[in-house]
């Protein structure tokens, strides 16, 4: 069984990997980065039951191998982008810039315990952030890795921490139906780190969230910042940055991890306090002077900040940089407009921050670089609502409708599907519903979108039943359930596009016959 599974997955992953020594345009690198994190991830939870099995065997052995921290921390956290987005959740992620460049273990095995504990803290986590830090400390003498992952989340009960732990055990009897999961993770993650010759362990309070700590023994090199190179080094120290963003954290997380790096790092927590800063700098500094600056400053309208700074004809070669949401993002000719030279997507990291202002400052940028993630197409005429719980299938799902001219919006479960579906029925041309979902699965969503139909004599909306399923008895059950079609994971672009095509064709066919306004796709 071990083997018929993961030999496909290591297929797909090698084969990723090959694809990345070939040319490729931005967009198709970061398609390929999504391919890689999302293989890997999937790779680790079809491995729980796998490892679960071998470990209580006692024949788990671990890999000891260099390892580059940062990417790996930095690969980890990209998973959960598109969720923290969704959820609205603050994500924050602190590398200790005095952390070894490379590190000796087993990267498949941590790169597992941070995703269960990260996926956890999302899943767990309605309002508030997401924290990982990652650090060094002393212990005995003994240099040791220290991580965290701590969430403003719904906590954990004392009787339940105690066996928190052991094999199947989820906070209470409603936690699996809520929120999905094996129970597995953590009985996985606290074997393996004690393997690694580690602890873990977990602090929380009801309501107010959680703290997962984990450390493990460090194998490295004496601890050392990453060297910057020559050209680097002299941008860094010859420049004056100016950072602004509404959240507090943010601002201090960015600062402290400047700070070894010898930028001169300002920041404010709104345009008001951005102009100031700029004119502050137009009078007291002579060094080149870079603006950051949060498109989701008061309301969406952070890219005033610059057009003011032209209007008051302050610091006129100042290099410009802007952090957007992934959705939505400032149109392309507002960012021209604006005179932006780079676009970093949020959730930022300083190793993305960082690397940016070395581009811009360095001059390694050719032309201005645009935003291209989940920006709809500007004919998009058609809407769908994706109904999928899956981050990175919704990632997937809705890169494939931009490509089409398509606008979407996303549901997390059923239940929010049909919500959005009743409050405004008008709105969707048709629904992607993926049929196994927490709160409310796929089958039952549509099951009652049909009734509420039949009760309000409304239209019938088109639903295409989204499924890993390929057995006849699942396209029945989609069929007894009310879905008007049906597709299989993984999607393919070509045959999510004919269905749709063909759907909207009817529409547009019943529209002529009724008089009624045609939709394009595209």
């Amino acid at each position: 069984m071990s083997h018929e599974i993961r030999t496909p997955m290591n297929g797909v992953l090698g084969m990723a990997e090959l694809l990345q020594d070939t040319p490729l345009s931005p967009q198709q690198q970061q398609y390929l980065k999504v391919i890689n994190s999302s293989g890997k991830a999937l790779l680790n939870i079809i491995n729980d039951v796998l490892d679960y099995s071998k470990i209580a065997a006692g024949k788990m052995e671990l890999e000891d191998i260099d390892i580059n921290l940062e990417n790996l921390c930095l690969e980890c956290a990209s998973v959960f982008f598109v969720t923290a987005e969704r959820k609205r959740l603050q994500f924050l992620v602190e590398i200790d810039s005095n952390l070894p460049a490379q590190i000796q273990g087993d990267p498949t095995r941590l790169r597992q315990i941070l995703l269960n504990l990260l996926g956890n803290a999302f899943k767990f986590t309605q309002q508030g952030r997401i924290q990982l830090m990652v650090s060094t400390e002393d212990s005995s003498g003994a240099a040791q890795l220290r991580f965290q992952v701590a969430d403003t989340g719904i906590g954990i009960p004392e009787p339940i921490r105690q066996n928190l732990f052991s094999a199947f055990v989820q906070a209470d009897s409603t936690t699996t139906r809520q929120f999905g999961g094996t129970g597995l993770g953590l009985t996985i993650s606290q074997r393996l780190v004690e393997l690694m010759g580690g602890l873990i362990s977990v602090t929380s309070q009801p309501g107010q969230g959680s703290r997962f700590c984990f450390t493990i023994p460090l194998r490295s090199q004496p601890p050392r910042a990453a060297p910057l190179q020559a050209e680097q080094y002299d941008a860094v120290r010859n420049s004056h940055v100016i950072l602004v963003d509404e959240s507090a954290e943010f601002l201090d997380l960015m600062q402290r991890q400047a700070r070894p790096w010898g930028l001169d790092l300002h920041t404010a927590q709104s345009i008001e306090q951005g102009l100031e800063c700029c004119r502050q700098a137009a009078v007291q500094v002579r060094n080149p002077v870079l603006l950051v600056v949060s498109s989701t400053l008061e309301n969406n309208h952070g890219l005033a900040c610059f057009s003011r700074l032209d209007q008051a004809q302050l610091l006129p070669e100042c290099k410009r940089v802007v952090l957007t949401p992934l959705r939505p993002t400032p149109a392309n000719d507002a960012l021209q407009q604006a005179g932006v030279h780079h676009v970093i997507q949020k959730p930022v990291m300083w190793p993305q921050l960082r690397e940016a202002l070395f581009d811009v400052l360095c001059g390694r940028l050719e032309a201005p670089q645009t935003a291209q993630r989940n920006q709809p197409a500007q004919r998009a005429t058609r809407r769908v609502l994706v109904a999928e719980d899956n981050p990175i299938n919704q990632m997937v799902v809705c890169r494939m409708l931009v490509k089409m001219g398509v606008e979407y919006d996303v549901a997390d479960n059923g239940r929010q599907a049909l919500d959005m579906l009743l409050q405004d029925y008008a709105l969707f041309d048709a629904v992607l519903m993926d049929c196994e979902m927490p709160v409310l699965d796929g089958y039952e969503a549509t099951r009652l979108l049909r009734q509420q139909e039949a009760k309000l004599q409304r239209q019938r909306k088109p639903v295409i039943a989204l499924t890993a399923h390929v057995l006849t008895e699942h396209k029945a059950r989609a069929e007894q359930a009310g879905m008007d079609d049906f597709l299989c994971k993984p999607l393919e672009f070509e045959e999510l596009q004919a269905k749709l095509q063909a759907l909207f064709d009817t529409q547009d066919a019943v529209a002529d016959r009724s008089g009624g306004d045609r939709r394009l796709l595209g």
